[in-house]
């Protein structure tokens, strides 16, 4: 018999499988997916088994292969771990992403299998647990006995009036008893206290158990009872904002659960882990890993060993949890399933929704996507009868949907001081500050100024490595204000210039919007207030993001101010107003996805006042007055919005009436990279009638140059790439199905 075997070195990115001979001594121990040590040159490497076949196979290859001929076949040399290393699905499903995603089928399988995986058995943690034992007549001749060591005598004494009936880990104790280790040590070792060790999990869920009791609505009970008994396998649970799907992924969980399958739950946003583990411990227990790509390796490592053996039930996590190898997979949910962050930018550039539907067609796990506002494909399918549609049309408990008031930013009387504040919307904010409810202010772009320009030429100043203006920041040094520019793409940092470069002029101003401005100018408005910022300039700096909105939720705050991170399914029961700085952000990208992104993020943003018994309010402020994406967001009518917006994609043969890959050519060259680029337009128009495409470029990025390299793209438009990919050089990039065309 014959192996196929991935190695795990780079050369597999050119040669994509070996073949060896199955010594006699391994006969019938190899499974697909099974991890065995190879020669490779002068080493030994591991390496995954992806296919077992005939010795009759190497004979034909070699009939037809001249070069094949001159190879002498090796044989393995041992079986690393005995059966398989990863469940035979997950092998299935690396074939797959490396032929749809147009990627090697090692990245596919680096992608499947963290590299830290490979270093064999993870290292268990363990504690020392302290216990008391003596009696009466045995402490009195212990305490006789210490007379010359006052700090033995003093911590056996006390250990005789709190660890008589209890026992406690040796950390917590030398805090509450105030002693160090060594008097331990020398207690422990005359036997006047007793010591074990106890295994301990280096992933605690610190997230409380949420102790509240939910009772189903009629709605909630009628999907729970759809996705248990359904012969369907894949469901969309489309529901209005705070119509409680998640409790209904949780309820559907504890019964597969309870049968003994694992389930995985994927969130779009790693801070919202912590709020899912408290729901998921009232209804699910503690056999709860969490996964995601901040994990330190020794933790990942440990968790996808439990998983792999059963031990975990429950697998919260972000993109990367859905290649967890789990045996007994009952169902997938993806929370929020219209979130872009679910899209990997790195090859291979997949979609989680595409693979989660992939693993579910592999082991007849259920397939559960839930969203307010699910993408336009995703409600198309469904509406095609491809999923099941299971409709939560109001909200949980006795909760209503806010009531939302657009602002014509152009025509509404501005606040003095603070510009992008209408009159309107602060006095909304004082009213809630009065009532002692909360509000939260979102805008989509960080910073205190979105630009810095010379007002004499006119000249802005912008990133030296890439086509876009530097944005102004502020933050505090050793308590005084600094100010710095930073490019939001390649990370790159000034100090702000004294004059300008181009003109010398001293006259240099800020102008734009963001979230630290918008702070700054709620302090000015109301000094009392107690305002939090988040985005993902705040949320970097904190060691637990989750401090922020634990600290919101429990009233400590009046106001958060928050870029798209706060419209990520977060429940803040407190929260009665929301406003919206500017709703045009984002709306006039040239990508006929702008109207759906800014949609759904407005709804969702929508979505967070008047989850509890406090009605809510929703203040929209643009300069895009009629504009359908947003009167629709304020509405909240997904469906009115997807009628019209479906029949502007069909007319343009856009997703999801046709398929699209995006080619993009990088290189610090310009000349260089707009001549390749012209080169693979030419070639692939030639082709294109033949093979029923549509060619769109080259042209420019977006951001043309990014990190000093310049960035030319393609854009294909049709129903099938198969004959056309593969002769597309290794030096593009090849993004299957992209979310973002610009």
């Amino acid at each position: 018999m014959l192996a196929s075997v991935v190695v795990f070195d780079r050369v597999s990115l050119v040669k994509e499988q070996f073949f060896y001979l199955i010594p006699a001594a391994l006969a019938g121990k190899l499974n697909v997916g099974s991890l065995v040590a190879v020669p490779f040159g002068a080493q030994k490497k591991k390496a995954i088994v992806v296919a077992l076949l005939p010795q009759e196979t190497w004979h034909t290859l070699v009939k037809h292969s001249p070069e094949a001929n001159k190879i002498k076949l090796r044989q393995i040399d041992d079986l690393v771990e005995e059966g398989s290393f990863v469940p035979n699905y997950l092998v299935q499903l690396a074939f797959w992403l490396a032929d749809y995603y147009h990627c090697s089928l090692f990245k596919a399988l680096r992608s499947i299998i963290p590299q830290e995986t490979l270093s064999g058995q993870y290292k268990e943690l363990s504690r020392r647990i302290i216990s008391y034992h003596l009696n009466q007549q045995q402490l009195a001749t212990a305490l006789e006995s210490l007379k010359r060591s006052p700090a033995q005598k003093l911590l056996l004494t006390w250990a005789s009036t709190n660890l008589k009936t209890n026992y406690q880990a040796e950390k917590e104790l030398l805090v509450a008893a105030g002693a160090n280790k060594l008097v331990l040590n020398a207690l422990l070792a005359k036997d006047y206290l007793s010591c074990q060790a106890e295994k301990i999990a280096r992933q605690e869920l610190l997230a409380p158990e949420d102790k509240k009791e939910i009772r189903l609505n009629q709605a909630q009970v009628e999907a729970k009872a759809r996705i248990i008994n359904s012969q369907a396998k894949k469901y969309l649970l489309f529901g209005v904002t705070g119509s409680g799907k998640t409790e209904v992924y949780l309820q559907v969980a504890k019964e597969l659960t309870q049968q003994g399958g694992q389930v995985i739950l994927l969130v779009p946003e790693i801070a919202l882990t912590p709020q899912l583990i408290s729901r998921c411990r009232r209804v699910l227990g503690d056999k709860i890993a969490v996964w995601h790509s901040h994990l330190a390796a020794a933790e990942r490592q440990e968790v996808w060993q439990k998983v792999r053996a059963g031990e975990m039930q429950v697998v919260i996590g972000s993109r990367s949890a859905i290649f967890l190898p789990t045996p007994d997979l009952k169902a997938i949910f993806i929370d929020e399933e219209h979130e872009w962050s679910y899209k990997q930018d790195q090859s291979p550039r997949y979609h989680v929704r595409d693979v989660a539907e992939k693993i579910s067609e592999l082991t007849g796990a259920r397939l559960v996507l839930g969203s307010a506002t699910p993408a336009l494909e995703t409600f198309y399918r469904a509406q095609q009868g491809e999923l099941e549609l299971l409709r939560l049309p109001d909200r949980a408990g006795k909760a209503l949907l806010p009531r939302v008031e657009i602002i014509d930013l152009a025509q509404a009387e501005r606040t003095e001081g603070a510009y992008f504040f209408s009159k309107r919307l602060v006095n909304a904010l004082r009213d809630r500050l009065k009532k002692g409810e909360q509000s939260i202010l979102f805008l989509n772009r960080r910073g205190a100024a979105s630009a810095m320009l010379c007002q004499d030429c006119g000249k802005t100043i912008f990133c030296q490595h890439c086509d876009v203006a530097l944005t102004l920041h502020r933050y505090w040094y050793q308590g005084k204000q600094q100010e710095q520019l930073l490019c939001h793409y390649c990370g790159s940092k000034m100090a702000v210039p004294l004059k300008c470069a181009n003109c010398s002029s001293l006259r240099l101003i800020s102008v734009g919007i963001g979230t630290q401005k918008i702070c700054e100018d709620l302090q000015q408005l109301f000094p009392q207030a107690r305002i939090v910022r988040i985005d993902s300039d705040s949320l970097a700096a904190k060691a637990n993001p989750r401090l922020l909105f634990e600290q919101f939720k429990r009233g400590e705050a009046d106001i958060i101010v928050g870029t798209q991170v706060i419209a990520k399914g977060w429940d803040l029961p407190k929260v009665s107003l929301i406003g919206v700085i500017l709703a045009d952000i984002g709306l006039h990208l040239p990508d006929f996805r702008a109207s759906e992104r800014v949609f759904q993020l407005l709804t969702q943003v929508a979505g967070r006042a008047g989850r509890a018994d406090i009605p809510g309010e929703v203040i929209i402020q643009t300069l895009s007055i009629g504009n359908m994406a947003v009167e629709k967001a304020a509405a909240q009518d997904f469906e009115a919005f997807y009628a019209l917006e479906l029949k502007q994609r069909q007319g343009h043969s856009y997703p999801p009436f046709a398929k699209l890959v995006k080619l993009t050519y990088v290189d610090p060259d310009y000349r260089k990279a707009r001549l390749e680029a012209d080169i693979l337009a030419a070639r692939l128009r030639e082709q294109a009638d033949s093979l029923d495409l549509e060619v769109l470029g080259p042209a420019p990025a977006l951001i043309p140059r990014k990190a000093g390299k310049y960035h030319f793209q393609i854009l294909l438009k049709g129903k099938e790439f198969a004959q056309i990919l593969p002769f597309i050089g290794k030096e593009w990039r090849i993004d299957i199905d992209p979310l973002d065309v610009g």
